[in-house]
Order: C-alpha cells, then sequence, then structure tokens
C-alpha cells in the first residue's frame, strides 16, 4: 500500500482547505504563495524571461503595497466565541475523569479539544480524532481536515484510514522535519495496529498493537466530524466564498495600490540632447527634485508624464464594493445585520446563522462523544455514561444593541416585560457583568432614577 496515496475526495477538496487555511493564517501565508492568489500584471510579467531579477523587484513591489483582508480569521474567531460563550456539559465516566483536565497528553483538557474541534470544522470543513494509548490511560490525537488523506469506511466506521504527520528529529540542535503517514487498520486477527512511514516507504515506526492494561481494540479508534455530520464523507469547508471573496479583494487592491504609486510617481520627459557631464567627461545620471538642474541644447524641453486618475475612483467603487459583500459573507455566518436591515430580515439572518452554528456545534459534539464512547470501551468502563453536549443557550443567536432598545421600548408602550427581566436579558448576552440589585445600585450613585 502507497501510504501517501490520497482519496479522490481529499484531492476534490485540497485547494479549497488550502484557500481558507492561507486566508486564516493571514498576510504573510497568502504573499508567501505569490501567483497563486496574485498573478502579476501582463507588464510586469513580461519581465520574467528579459530581466528576471528586475522581474522579482517588480512583483514584489505589486505584492508588498497590496492588503490582505482578515476577514476569515474574524468570522472564525467570532463563532467559535459564539459557540463557547458558556462551558459545554461533559459527563464520563470515572476511569475517563482525567480527560476533563487533559484529554490530549499535552494539557488541552476536553473544553479546549471542542473549541480546536469547532475552528477546523469552519476552516476545512472536516476533522480527524484518534484515540492513542498514553501513559495514564487513552488520550485524543486531532488531526486537521489536510492531514486526513485517505481511507476505507463503511458510514462512520473505519477499516483503515492513512494520516499525514510530520516527524521531528534533532540534530546538533537542528531541527528536521520531514513529512510521514500514519496507518491505522485491522490486521488479519481483526486488532487495532498503527504503523508510520515516510514518503518512500521506509519504517519510521514499525507496526504495534497499542494496548491499555492489557486491553487491545477491535475497532479503528477513529471518528471523523464534518459541518454537519460525523460520516467519512468530506463537506466543504463553509467559510470557502467568503476566502474567495477575500482573494478577489487582495488582487484588486493590489491593483488599486500600484495604480496609487504609479499616479503619485511622474515620469521624467525630457526632449533634445542632455550635456550634464563630469570632470572626466562622463554622462552625469539625471538628478530630479528641487536641487535638480538638467542641462539640454538650445530649443530642449522637459516635462513630467503621470498615468491618469480617471480609473482611481471605480477602482475604489469596486473596492468598497467587494468589502461591503465580504462583510455580508461573515454575517451570514454571524449573524451581525446592518442597522438599517429590516425586523423580518434580521430574523432570518440570526435563524439562519444560528441553525449554521448550532449545527456545526452538535456536529463536534456527537464527534468528540463517539471517540470517548471508544475511550471507555478501551479502559473496560461503561459507554453509555460519556456524554457530550455543547453550550446551547439561547444566547447563540446573539443580539445588538438595537434588540435591547427594541425590548425597552415594547415595555414603555405597554408590553408585560419586568425590569429585571429586561436586565437578565442584557446580562446573558454580555451586556453587563452586574446582577440586577448592583446595578440598580450603580445609577442610583450615578444620579440615575
Amino acid at each position: 500500500m502507497g501510504y501517501n496515496a490520497t482519496h479522490p475526495q481529499f484531492d476534490a477538496a485540497a485547494d479549497a482547505i488550502r484557500i481558507v487555511a492561507d486566508f486564516y493564517a493571514g498576510s504573510a501565508a497568502v504573499k508567501d504563495r505569490g501567483e497563486t492568489y496574485l498573478p502579476p500584471m501582463r507588464s510586469v510579467a513580461m519581465l520574467r524571461d528579459e530581466n528576471f531579477i528586475e522581474y522579482l523587484s517588480a512583483y514584489f513591489a505589486y505584492r508588498d503595497r497590496a492588503e490582505v483582508p482578515a476577514y476569515v480569521a474574524d468570522a472564525v474567531d467570532k463563532s467559535v466565541g459564539i459557540m463557547h460563550a458558556g462551558p459545554p456539559a461533559i459527563t464520563l465516566p470515572a476511569a475517563l475523569e482525567r480527560m476533563l483536565d487533559d484529554a490530549t497528553g499535552d494539557g488541552t483538557g476536553l473544553a479546549g479539544l471542542m473549541r480546536n474541534i469547532n475552528a477546523e470544522q469552519l476552516l476545512s470543513g472536516r476533522v480527524g480524532l484518534a484515540l492513542d494509548a498514553g501513559p495514564d490511560g487513552p488520550v485524543i490525537r486531532m488531526y486537521y481536515g489536510a492531514s486526513v488523506r485517505n481511507w476505507q469506511a463503511d458510514g462512520d466506521t473505519f477499516s483503515w484510514v492513512l494520516l499525514g504527520e510530520q516527524t521531528d528529529t534533532v540534530e546538533d540542535y537542528v531541527h528536521k522535519l520531514r513529512d510521514s503517514f500514519r496507518l491505522m487498520a485491522l490486521n488479519e486477527d481483526g486488532a487495532f495496529f498503527t504503523e508510520t512511514q515516510d514518503a518512500r516507504g521506509a519504517v519510521i515506526e514499525p507496526a504495534v498493537e497499542p494496548a491499555i492494561r492489557g486491553r487491545k481494540l477491535d475497532r479503528v479508534p477513529f471518528v471523523t466530524i464534518n459541518v454537519s455530520d460525523i460520516a467519512a464523507d468530506m463537506d466543504k469547508p463553509p467559510l470557502l466564498p467568503l476566502a474567495e471573496k477575500c482573494a478577489s479583494i487582495y488582487r484588486l487592491d493590489a491593483d488599486h495600490k500600484h495604480n496609487l504609486h504609479m499616479q503619485s510617481a511622474a515620469t521624467l520627459v525630457v526632449s533634445g540632447l542632455i550635456d550634464e557631464r563630469d570632470s572626466e567627461g562622463n554622462a552625469k545620471p539625471l538628478r530630479v527634485g528641487a536641487a535638480g538642474l538638467i542641462r539640454t541644447e538650445i530649443g530642449g524641453d522637459g516635462k513630467f508624464a503621470q498615468p491618469g486618475a480617471e480609473g482611481l475612483s471605480a477602482q475604489q467603487a469596486a473596492l468598497d464594493a467587494m468589502h461591503r459583500q465580504a462583510r455580508d459573507l461573515g454575517a451570514d455566518m454571524l449573524g451581525n445585520a446592518g442597522a438599517s436591515e429590516s425586523g423580518d430580515a434580521l430574523t432570518v439572518r440570526l435563524s439562519s446563522r444560528t441553525a449554521s452554528l448550532r449545527q456545526i456545534a452538535f456536529a463536534g459534539a456527537a464527534g468528540l462523544e463517539r471517540i470517548l464512547r471508544m475511550a471507555a470501551e478501551w479502559v473496560g468502563a461503561n459507554p453509555d455514561e460519556v456524554s457530550v453536549t455543547p453550550y446551547t443557550d439561547d444566547t447563540m443567536a446573539g443580539a445588538t444593541g438595537a434588540d435591547l432598545l427594541q425590548i425597552a421600548s415594547a415595555a414603555n408602550a405597554g408590553f408585560p416585560i419586568s425590569r429585571e427581566a429586561q436586565h437578565w436579558y442584557a446580562k446573558r448576552r454580555g451586556f453587563t457583568p452586574f446582577e440586577f440589585d448592583e446595578e440598580m445600585d450603580r445609577l442610583a450613585n450615578q444620579g440615575v432614577p
């Protein structure tokens, strides 16, 4: 078996996962991809064959002036924050309770692992969880979407899975990373084993059947979590449209900044022979500026030429429109409605966003619960004692200052809602950290009735 082989679904999704990951990572990651996201203008590309050094200089100037928008990172961070505005409810048998504080063997507890799972669901639409035997019992290894490379499964039960890893070796204080590939499968006796090879097929870690207190597994302890389910088939990254819009903004911004630069940097044009020579009779370079002096033959002329600014306003208008579209795409995930949005449109947007985030949260919890139940079986505990429920308080639907104003207006118009209830709503949505009585005392001290 070629351990570096990939599944057709992985191949089809690789580019989508990469663009979302790059625009989440930020400007350095995007610009390091060079022409992948920012092809050079024709005038710059023509230099590639004529003078490669000059081409690089022109392209880097073109690239470095451009701004990479941060909408993807903002959408992920805010979405995860909404999903984890409160703690998840996790119940475990006594044999696994240590995993509440350290589920991964490196100090990450189950709540922190859930945050990481939800973030990766947003970024790649896919995350893998594998069980391993640690010194104190089972540990969970999380694999990002780009690392779950190949598999065979019946529904959500895996016959085998191939995972991409990196092996870190240190020689003379120098870290050397090399790609490796981990196989998780069942052997001829039906026992779970794992083995790691490098890209050339050389064995890095020989086959081993992990055991905890002498107990082995008769299944592949691996779970995939997608956007809406835990099936083996892949989902598209939910933030792919936003990342693609960010790529378009990046390209247009590069053109716009280049044109602004050219507009502010006029080109000197001189007609007639120039006679500027040094003491040895060599022609001097031209100097431009207040202290510069250019001598030409009688009748000669000099002037500055620069590009027209006619297209700049159109480019700026297009950029503004694309930024609005990107913010709207993020709002579709986050539910951030505009101030002019109607009540019905706001309700639809909030309902859509809440459904999306709840769907992601519940899929993540279902996958984590499934892998924890496998862990319970491995240590001889009752898997039915495992329960994982995400934070699903109605605050996940979000709230704005306009919501509070609408509630206050309704109360003033006669709607039967007390001031205590209004404060309870505001506190649960993070508008105030104080209890009702403390809030009233603070208002009284400020002279507010």
